[in-house]
């Protein structure tokens, strides 16, 4: 046996401290990466929806819901959060007007209350109450002075006007039903569904201009860009709206394109990447980024992974340095090795229960790959309903996931052998309940500015019909009424 010296012992010792060292830093480094910066921890891991991301004067604009509340913050441009303000209720509008932050929401009477917010500091500076009901509401938009422009689903061919205090101000009549309706720059614009684009002066309502537009527009860009709901920018400014740019993605979230003021179009594909094109150079590269992206504005981004939210910086636009390797240093060979323990004996295996016999609990329906499921159920029933069957609960990111609610899109797994995915019956949005949020999700769903698919597709189809129409959505809101 050969015998080390101390002073050798010493030297290996150090050495794989200085390897350890090394490692570890490596490891640092990647989560420490400067584009990715953390500043939220979401109540029960899950966002349901995001509103607002926008770059202000003084920062940067996130609203979105968490756990059925409106969370509204002001980001520097290094991530850290400088004002947050908190709500009870969930929102269901936020927009910005020059440094005017407007907010709509659901007050303790189940009525809509408006919040004007100092964008600079989050500050509130004006509120009032509408006396309606936000499942009442097709369309609504603020101007600068916070005057709004709303259409109901009683009547979607009329524009009504109101002043921020609710008086009402004037109307406008379309002779088809209205769409898209959105402000930008002093202008009401809007669409009907006989493929009418329309402008109107926002003090008295009347129509500046009546142009044929063949595709449908989901979202006004800037002065002259405007996005349809099949991925293309049209020049809006020319009679003809000719075409820009076709981006390969769709319009199916609102906050999932953006422009920027270096004339660059960003969207978000199907890989998880955010993709940035040049109007100027006609060049195009892409930001690989971790979790699920949920906000894109010109120059940074809203990622979600495990839980927690990520503010990332796309100045860079390189994909993240990958985890580094480290090769092990050689052992000497004349170092005994260290004697081998016995194995212990391995523990009587339980005997599985027998998949023919598994019953679905008489508050689950079984159709196809989908387990549609009526109330909010908790994951810990499911698990005791089913036991002593072993269940896996995946979320949408497939994740396993141990408690809470059941969402719509949850992957479950039965002795994995059987697979289904989870509806919860007008859980549009994921979140786990049903509420006026999700009659936001199936409103926007029957305008065609929102494309649901899969799960959430038939958690909107209340009827089966395999469509998502008008009577889906009176049963959802005659479903929530009666929940309340």
């Amino acid at each position: 046996m050969t015998v080390y010296s101390r002073k050798t012992t010493l030297c290996f010792v150090a050495f794989f401290l200085i390897l350890s060292v090394l490692f570890l830093t490596g490891l640092r480094k990647e989560y420490e990466n400067p584009n990715y910066v953390s500043f939220y921890q979401l109540s029960d891991g899950n966002l349901e929806n995001s509103l607002l991301y926008e770059e202000a004067e003084n920062g940067i604009l996130y609203c979105f819901n968490d756990n059925l509340k409106g969370v509204a913050l002001l980001l520097n441009t290094e991530g850290q959060v400088l004002y947050e303000r908190h709500f009870d209720t969930p929102l269901y509008k936020a927009v910005l007007r020059d440094n005017k932050l407007f907010l709509l929401t659901e007050n303790e009477a189940q009525k809509m209350s408006l919040y004007q917010l100092d964008a600079s500091t989050l500050n509130e500076s004006n509120s009032s109450t509408i006396d309606s009901y936000y499942s009442d509401i097709s369309q609504i938009d603020f101007d600068y002075d916070g005057n709004f422009y709303v259409v109901t689903w009683l009547d979607l061919t009329t524009v009504l006007s109101f002043s921020f205090d609710g008086t009402y101000r004037n109307q406008f009549v379309s002779s088809s039903p209205i769409e898209f309706l959105q402000f930008f720059s002093d202008t009401l614009y809007l669409y009907t569904d006989n493929q009418s684009w329309l402008s109107l002066s926002t003090d008295d309502l009347a129509i500046q201009s009546n142009l044929p537009l063949p595709s449908k527009p989901a979202k006004i860009m800037n002065e002259y860009l405007l996005l349809d709901i099949d991925g293309n920018f049209l020049d809006y400014s020319q009679d003809n709206f000719p075409l820009i740019f076709s981006s390969p993605l769709p319009f199916t979230e609102f906050l999932f394109h953006a422009w920027n003021n270096e004339n660059q179009i960003l969207w978000a594909n199907e890989q998880n990447e955010i993709v940035r094109y040049s109007l100027e150079s006609n060049q195009q590269d892409s930001f690989r980024t971790d979790g699920s992206i949920y906000a894109i504005a010109g120059h940074s981004a809203i990622a979600s992974e495990n839980g927690t939210l990520y503010y990332v910086s796309l100045n860079s636009f390189q994909e993240k340095t990958p985890e580094p390797t480290v090769t092990p240093s050689p052992i000497p060979t004349d170092i005994p090795s260290k004697p081998t323990k016995s194995p212990k004996p391995s523990a009587t295996p339980t005997e599985k229960p027998d998949i023919s016999e598994f019953i679905l609990p008489n508050w689950a329906e079984e159709n196809g790959d989908y387990l549609y499921i009526k109330d909010s159920k908790t994951i810990a029933l499911l698990k005791e309903t089913l036991s002593p069957f072993t269940v896996m609960i995946q979320d949408k990111n497939r994740n396993t996931v141990s408690s809470g609610n059941l969402r719509t899109g949850f992957a479950i797994s039965v002795e994995n052998q059987l697979h289904f995915e989870l509806v919860l019956i007008g859980d549009c949005n994921a979140s786990g309940t049903v509420n006026t949020a999700d009659i936001k999700e199936m409103q926007r769903a029957v305008l065609g500015s929102n494309l649901l698919e899969g799960a959430s597709f038939a958690a909107a189809d209340l009827n089966r019909d395999n469509r998502i129409t008008t009577a889906d959505l009176i049963l959802l809101s005659e479903m929530i009424q009666n929940l309340k």
